[in-house]
């Protein structure tokens, strides 16, 4: 297990370092996981993007802890309680890309439009 968890944080520090191979990873993962939120953004699904959007930050450090909390569940870690928390850590940062995608839509942006101004009786 210890291995295992070894190996995860290599890779991880890998990809959220500053050299150009991480960097190309992020950005096109980002863009592809934003585009599929774009796609189903507007009404209640952009409202929320917008607000993930915003906080984005604190958000991906809370489903990180949820992972660790996962990892140390119980007793004893175990090599499945491993996969278990790699495997949320994962899903919530990519469902959190989503929603910033879906929060960046243009249609979600778009302002409403003025009413008509009354017409005067004369």
């Amino acid at each position: 297990m210890l291995l295992g968890l070894g190996l995860v944080l290599v890779v991880a520090g890998c990809f959220a370092g500053q050299n150009k191979y991480g960097t190309a990873v992020r950005t096109t993962l980002a863009s592809g996981l934003e585009s599929v939120g774009a796609r189903a953004g507007g009404g209640q699904v952009g409202s929320s993007g917008r607000w993930v959007a915003a906080n984005r930050g604190w958000l991906r450090v809370a489903v990180v802890l949820v992972g660790v909390v996962v990892l140390l569940w119980g007793n004893q870690p175990t090599t499945e309680r491993l996969w278990w928390s790699l495997a949320t850590v994962v899903v919530g940062l990519a469902l959190i890309e989503v929603l910033v995608g879906a929060g960046s839509d243009s249609r979600a942006r778009e302002p409403i439009p003025p009413a008509d101004p009354p017409v005067e009786a004369t």
